[in-house]
């Protein structure tokens, strides 16, 4: 359906010119969003990321472009702040121009500055996601089991381990299966909904994590979670899960 002038504000307006390289093939392929756009003005504005063709014969050829790229350390700031430079590479491929600037700024991280940045975090998975380039400089050469050696063990969507909430004072404990032991462990102290939350508050003793097995296949540590869970119960421990053992919990 065809829109009216009345459909396109100032933000349907850039929205829409932002899918052109050009004011001309704006003009010609949204025809009422183009005339909205220049009866109110804002074609400077929303039109700012396009081609201007009136630029001096010859401005942009790939040596002028590869100038103008390496003003830049990011393809995120080079697009941001020379968006016609940027669309105009990308029309004509000229994408080995970006994956150089990439290239030329990507950090070269040897083993013992892979090693100090792995020391800021706790998990692989932490220092996978806030430091993209080591962790892959470690992987590609086989670091990560050196310098990643401090880090605590978690498991998966396929692995789990068992655990033991513990209060020795009054032979009360908790059985439990989990991928992640510190944060499941500290989500017991403060969730008003945990039975060691309540068993904490009613009887003001702190108590003691254990770890009984590794992080195991889930069909195992289903298993080995029913086997503790029965093993101190018969041995005269006081149990506080309230649900049946076996439930994986939520996914990762």
């Amino acid at each position: 359906m065809r829109k009216t002038l009345n459909y396109w504000t100032k933000e349907r307006c850039s929205e829409e010119a932002s899918k052109y390289f050009t004011r001309t093939e704006f003009s010609k392929k949204a025809v009422s969003a183009y005339i909205k756009a220049r009866k109110n003005k804002w074609l400077d504005e929303i039109c700012k990321h396009m081609i201007c063709l009136d630029k001096p014969n010859g401005f942009y050829t790939e040596e002028e472009c590869k100038k103008e790229v390496l003003k830049f350390k990011t393809i995120k700031e080079f697009k941001l702040k020379s968006p016609s430079y940027y669309n105009y590479i990308i029309k004509n491929n000229w994408t080995d121009l970006i994956s150089k600037l990439e290239r030329k700024y990507a950090k070269d991280w040897t083993k013992d500055e892979c090693q100090k940045e792995s020391l800021k975090y706790k998990y692989k998975s932490e220092f996978q996601k806030k430091s993209k380039g080591a962790y892959l400089k470690a992987l590609r050469n086989n670091w990560l089991i050196d310098i990643c050696d401090h880090m605590i063990l978690v498991g998966s969507l396929y692995k789990r381990c068992i655990y033991s909430i513990y209060f020795r004072e009054t032979n009360t404990i908790y059985i439990g299966l989990t991928y992640n032991l510190e944060k499941r462990f500290n989500q017991h102290l403060s969730d008003k909904k945990s039975s060691v939350y309540d068993y904490i508050k009613s009887s003001g003793l702190k108590p003691e994590l254990i770890k009984l097995t590794d992080y195991v296949d889930c069909k195992e540590a289903v298993d080995l979670e029913k086997y503790y869970h029965s093993h101190y119960k018969l041995n005269g421990f006081n149990i506080l899960n309230r649900k049946e053992c076996g439930d994986l919990g939520k996914n990762i």
